[in-house]
């Protein structure tokens, strides 16, 4: 059941509210914004370190979370590859969206991973798409021995990939 509300989401076209549902992983890319806000902002995280890691943090500076990081739950790369996705977006008239999130490795790590025995690893992404002016983002916060790579991430309403591996 927890699965499901992971992946629901809320869409309202002419009036009507839809909740859907996503079943599959691949159904899951339905919706990440509530429609059609002025600036958003979609973050793909991929934890590819061997180590799972657990949600520690969010501010939101401006606009509101569609995709909630606190309620995604956790990413465990024990297992293999694994992802959350958060989102953001503007709220009002000419207004953009800025946000952050935090996650910390949790205890388990894949026996023999390079963060076995390692750590602390904290990944902390910063998110600024304004109404006006120029996307940024941060990874400032992140501990060194993690390796953040990001793409994407431009226009009023970007997505962004990112893919977390040890250093």
């Amino acid at each position: 059941m927890r699965k499901l509300l992971r992946r629901a989401a809320i869409v309202t076209t002419a009036g009507v509210l839809t909740i859907l549902a996503a079943a599959t992983p691949a159904m899951a890319d339905i919706a990440y914004t509530s429609g059609n806000p002025a600036r958003s902002v979609v973050i793909h995280i991929t934890n590819d370190t061997g180590c799972d890691f657990n949600w520690s943090s969010e501010h939101l500076y401006g606009g509101m979370f569609f995709n909630d990081p606190q309620l995604q739950g956790p990413m465990n790369g024990s297992t293999g590859p694994a992802s959350v996705v958060v989102s953001s977006e503007s709220n009002g008239y000419f207004t953009g969206t800025q946000a952050d999130v935090t996650y910390t490795k949790a205890l388990w790590c894949q026996e023999g991973s390079p963060g076995w025995n390692g750590g602390p690893y904290t990944f902390k992404f910063a998110w600024n798409n304004p109404y006006v002016g120029s996307n940024s983002y941060s990874t400032a916060g992140t501990t060194s021995n993690l390796h953040v790579t990001r793409t994407g991430g431009s226009g009023n309403n970007a997505t962004v990939y990112i893919t977390l591996t040890l250093a």
